[in-house]
Formats: C-alpha cells, structure tokens, sequence
C-alpha cells in the first residue's frame, strides 16, 4: 500500500507547481516584461557549462598531476572560453559572422562536451558527496563576498553605459556585425586592440543582448575570485584565502569594473590563472604546469595589451626560479623561448589580422618604428610627458603613484575615473616587508606585482583598474601579513582595521550602485530608453540619427556624444579621431586657407553631419590653433554646417 504522506508530498508539489506556472504566466513588472534579465543570466550559465566541458577536454592534453577540483574547473572554461573566442575571431575573419554561423559552431562544441559526460558526471558526484564545514568566521567572509557580488551583479543587469564599452569593447563588434565580418576599422586605435573579450561579446551581441556582455564580464569576476582563493591556498589556510578574496571582491573599483562590459576582470583571470599554473610547476617541477601556464598568459595577452605586462613580469619571475636552480644557459632559452612562442602562437591569428592591415602585428604600439604610423604629423611624447601636461604631475606625484593611488579618491590625474581603492592594503604593506619571514610562494607572488607595478609606472594612461591583475595578488600579500604578523593587541587591532575596511568599501559600492540605480530599471519602474536617457543624457541625439537621417548617413565626431566618441547606440557609418578628437578636422583646417576649400575637404571624406559638442571643441581648438584658424572654422560653420538637433550640449549639424 502506497505510504499516505508520500503521495500528499507529490500532490502538493504538483499543485505547487501548477499554481506558479499559472501565476508566472500573468507576471509582469510594472514597467512591461521588457526589464526581464533572466535570458542574460541563462545565457552566461549556458556559456560556462559549454565552455567547462568543451575546455575540459583540451586541459586533459596538459595532465598537469595533483589539480584540485577547483582548478581544473577554473582552468576548463579558461581554456574553453579562449578557444570559443578564437572561434568567432575566425568567423569573422572568413566574412561568416552571422547567427547561424555561430549557432554551428557552438553546435560543434556541444558535440565535443557531450564526449566528456563522466567528467560532468564526476563532478555532480563529488559535490552531491561532498560534506564541507565552515568556521563562523568563514562563513561570515562568505557571506560578505557574496554580499559585494550580488550587489555587483545587480549594476551589471542593466543596458552598457561606461565610456570604453561604448566606444570600443561594444563597438567595435557591433561594426563588425553589421558587416558580418571582421573589417578594419582605421579610425578607431583600439579596434587593433586584443580582441578576445571583444569575440565574445560579439557572440553575446549575435544571440542575446548587450547586457549579456556585462553578465560575461561579471562571470569573470567570479572567475577571478576563485582563482584568488586557489592561489591564496598555495601560502595560506583557507580562512586566509577567503578573506584575501574578500579584500579583492570588495574593493570599489573592482565591484565597479566587474559590471561593466570592459576587459579587465578578463585579463585578471587569465593572469591569475598563469601564476597559479606558474607556482604548481615551481612546486612539483612537473612541465605540464609550465605548458598550462604558457597557456593562461597567452590568453591574457590576447584579452588586453596590458596582457604583455603579465608576460614580462612572469618571465622575469621564471629566469630567477631558474637561475636559482642553477638550471644551464640552454635550459633556460628553451624555456623562455617556449613561452614567448605558445604567445606568439595562441594569438597568431589576431597578430596576423593587425600586421595584415597596418603591417605592425601590435600595432598601435611602436608605431612610430614599425609598419603603418598612427598620426603621423603629431609628436609623440614620452609617457611622463603627456601626465606632466594633461594632470600637471610632477616627478615627485609619480614616485609616490602608489600612495597616490591608495589613499586618493579623485584626483585631477583621474585616479578616480575608474573607482577607487582602499588605503588598508598600504597600511600593512610596511609590516610585510620588515617585520614577516616569507614563504617561496609569497616571494613570487611579491616580486610579480613589484614587477607589474614597475611596468605600469611607465604607462602613459594612470588608472586604478589597469593595475587589475595584481589587486588579488595584493590582498593575498596582505592576507599572508594578517596571518603571520606579531604584534600586541593584534585581533583587536586587525578587527577593527578591517571592519573600517569593509565598511568604508561598502560605502563606495553602495555609492556607486545609486547612480546607477539598477533597481528601478529591474523592477520595471523604468524603461531601457529612460534608463539610458537617465545615464547617457545626449542619448535622444543618437536616437534621432536612428530614426530621421537615412540609413547611408556618415557621421563624423567632433567631441560628440557624452565621451566625444561613444559610438555605440549609433545606427549609421560614423567616424572619429581615436587619439586626437580634432585631428582631422585640424589637419584640414591647417591645410586650407578658404572655408570651401574646408567644404571640399570634408565632402571629399564623405561625411554627412557633424556631432559636435562646442564646449569641448572650442576649448581644444583655442588651445591648439592659431587665431586665423579659428576664425577659418568660424566661418566655416557659419556657411556650411546648418543645426539639425540639439540636445544635453550634443549638436547635430547637416553638411550643406
């Protein structure tokens, strides 16, 4: 006889069941069902079990020994990511990028996961069978990393915004949609950029929506801050390791970066998972590591220039290993050389695409030296030089950039433009290095972000978020400290330093997180158009372009737009100056004595409209051009340009 309460548990499951299907049915927010994100979550899950599986089957050619379940998850979408990235990049290049093309594609991945079911069916089973206990304190850091990304996570479930997204890292795929293939595009510098966070975007763009590439990005934060823990857990005991994820996790400019559509998180991870791979094989000396590590730095060059500071600073870290080993001259050029080439190799596809158009594979870098010149007629100054001008620093600002950069939360240098740090790192960092006896581990670890930060320092472009990769490696650094050092009062002390921390970064998150105010466009309360009319206040320009001019209008920026140059929501040809906002514009001005020889000019260029913003546009142009230019402008705009739109001073001029 069927047990009673077994069939009253199954009724009411049924009834349960049928009771929110019809509920869900008639749901609807209060601003329209247009808000609903869950697409965009499903499609990043989707992505990362695809990728898991399918990279799982490429990670077990390396057979690094002794890789922890973590690890090897980590290290399988890594791997499956790039290579799905590779994939579109090929796509592209082959003038088949269309959604069915892709669908084919990821139907070919889906073939090759299936293959690898009893290492899905392992990991279900280990994590069915798995009993692990957290201490209340480690409950408590969970709890509060948990906390930093669900708040995350709500800001990145919102229409793109930030300036680098809609200038490029959108952008750009956008354009090569719209062309089904990947198109050189001159005008823009970073289109020659790293594109592998751009091929998934792409993706994300081709199948589900444009905050599916936030979500991306966001699943690399997550990444990251598993990567964090694995490689605290190869110096310090697990508490330890979760609040050096935590002190990464919370920090602003992370939580800021990681919901935006940008490539940052991207280039962490990789490089995260290069030195995690990296110290495995210092530790067990088993080659395979070393293979696997060649592997995660090749994809962090290819996610974003920045990649080729991880490069530099993991082979400076792997001659010393070397060299302290007493291995022979010839042992280690192989080794180098091996890593150098898995680089070259990995991203030969990219690098052949940049020296097929400009004949400088990284180009815009060492432009002035190789292949095509990127402006040319303009000087090119150092990196101090142009800090100097632009921000007024001194020598004495970049020798103290590091306390700059801690304990500044806006700064006429724009360390602020990104987010802002946290002092606390600085607060113990002179306790590490007087007073805490270091492990070989830690040592590496040290010594790559000093390496790192050195490179950095000689970057023309000084914000928070470039220094991204060694952020984690830092709060591992100071995890290791908390750990090991010996003073009086120290959990007093240590309580409260970090409560203030956690506090004070929970101040700027939240901060953050009510300009964006992602709850009302969730909820429904606010529509798409509102909230990016909310964000982006010269929005209804780009809107006007969309629907009024006709669809073969070429746009030209003159500081145009909230950026001068955020293309993004724009659905006609345009063009701009990446480096220069007014270079062309200066360019012909300067050549010219007339303003129909201007007109001539600019017809000659096919350009329809102007998108101009003047308080910026006069502001360079007084500074940069003689008088009798001015005035040359002056009259041209008065007899040829002819006001279409206006609005948020963002000015749309037909060219008569």
């Amino acid at each position: 006889m069927v047990n009673r309460t077994y069939v009253t548990g199954i009724v009411l499951i049924l009834w349960a069941a049928f009771i929110s299907s019809c509920y869900w049915t008639n749901f609807f927010f209060p601003g329209g069902r247009e808000n609903v994100v869950l697409d965009e979550i499903l499609f990043g899950l989707a992505l990362v079990l695809l990728s898991l599986l399918s990279g799982n089957r490429l990670l077990t050619t390396f057979r690094p020994d002794s890789i922890s379940i973590l690890d090897e998850i980590l290290f399988s979408i890594g791997i499956g990511l790039g290579c799905l990235s590779l994939s579109v990049l090929l796509l592209g290049l082959s003038k088949l990028l269309y959604t069915s093309a892709l669908v084919f594609v990821l139907i070919g991945f889906c073939t090759i996961a299936p293959t690898n079911y009893q290492y899905a069916l392992r990991l279900w089973t280990r994590a069915k069978h798995s009993h692990v206990t957290f201490s209340r304190s480690e409950v408590l850091i969970i709890l509060l990393t948990l906390l930093f990304a669900i708040i995350t996570l709500a800001n990145a479930l919102t229409p793109p915004v930030a300036r680098d997204a809609l200038i490029h890292h959108l952008a750009i795929p956008k354009i090569y949609i719209t062309h089904h293939a990947i198109v050189e595009v001159p005008f823009s510098a970073p289109s020659y950029y790293p594109p592998l966070v751009e091929m998934l975007y792409a993706a994300a763009l081709l199948l589900s929506s444009d905050i599916s590439t936030k979500v991306i990005h966001f699943l690399f934060y997550l990444g990251s801050l598993c990567l964090t823990f694995s490689l605290g857990k190869l110096c310090l005991p697990r508490r330890m390791s979760l609040l050096a994820v935590l002190l990464f996790a919370s920090l602003p400019v992370v939580s800021q970066v990681a919901s935006t559509a940008y490539a940052d998180l991207t280039l962490t991870f990789y490089s995260l998972g290069a030195v995690v791979a990296t110290l495995r094989w210092f530790q067990s000396n088993n080659a395979r590591w070393l293979y696997l590590a060649a592997c995660m730095v090749a994809f962090a060059v290819g996610s974003k220039y920045n990649g080729l500071l991880v490069l530099f600073s993991l082979l400076t870290i792997v001659t010393g290993f070397l060299i302290r080993k007493k291995t022979s001259f010839l042992s280690l050029a192989k080794t180098l050389t091996f890593l150098v080439l898995s680089v070259i190799l990995i991203n030969s596809v990219w690098l052949g695409r940049n020296y097929a158009f400009t004949g400088n594979p990284l180009f815009p870098l060492a432009s002035e030296i190789i292949g095509k010149s990127w402006l040319p007629d303009i000087p090119q100054p150092s990196a101090f030089q142009i800090r100097n001008a632009i921000y007024g620093e001194t020598l004495w600002d970049q020798v103290i950039l590091p306390w700059n950069l801690s304990v500044k939360t806006k700064s006429t240098a724009g360390y602020g433009l990104d987010g802002v740090a946290n002092p606390f790192y600085l607060i113990l960092l002179p306790f590490f290095i007087l007073f805490v006896k270091k492990s070989t581990e830690i040592k590496a670890i040290a010594y790559f972000c000093l390496l790192y930060l050195l490179f950095f320092w000689a970057s023309s472009s000084v914000r928070i978020r470039y220094l991204m990769p060694i952020l984690p490696m830092i709060g591992i650094i100071t995890a290791y400290t908390i750990l090991h050092l010996e003073i009086k009062w120290k959990p007093l002390l240590l309580t409260i330093l970090l409560a203030a921390t956690f506090l004070l970064n929970l101040y700027w998150v939240l901060n953050y997180t009510s300009a964006i105010d992602p709850l009302c466009f969730l909820t429904g309360n606010e529509s798409r158009r509102d909230y990016l009319c909310r964000q982006i206040p010269q929005y209804p320009v780009f809107e006007y372009i969309n629907t009024c001019l006709s669809e073969n209008a070429h746009i030209m920026f003159l500081y145009g737009g909230k950026h001068g140059n955020d293309a993004y929501y724009l659905d006609r040809a345009y063009s701009y100056d990446s480096r220069d906002l007014g270079y062309t514009c200066k360019k012909i001005l300067n050549g010219t004595d007339t303003p129909e020889e201007v007109h001539e000019a600019f017809l000659l260029r096919n350009i329809d409209y102007f998108l101009i913003n003047w308080k910026l546009l006069e502001f360079d142009f007084s500074a940069s051009l003689p008088r009798q230019k001015l005035l040359l402008f002056r009259e041209f705009r008065r007899k040829f340009l002819r006001l279409e739109f206006s609005h948020a001073n963002c000015h749309l001029y037909r060219l008569l």
